[in-house]
């Protein structure tokens, strides 16, 4: 991805992260933290599956950042 699709995704970020912002403060600290003890396991393993089957390259948004 070049510097303007970078800058793109982040722009899309920021403008969702202020249009979810209402709900997440709704739904709370505790839940939030809740569920993301149950889904960040899952998610770790959905990648760690992807590297096995079609390689560390794919799918970078699900990714950490390597910049």
């Amino acid at each position: 991805m070049n510097d303007a699709g970078v800058a793109y995704r982040q722009d899309l970020e920021d403008r969702t992260d202020v249009l979810c912002e209402i709900a997440w403060r709704h739904f709370g600290e505790e839940n939030t933290n809740t569920l993301l003890s149950i889904l960040e396991p899952v998610g770790e393993r959905y990648v760690q599956h992807i590297n096995e089957t079609a390689g560390d390259n794919w799918m970078p948004a699900a990714r950490p950042r390597r910049r």
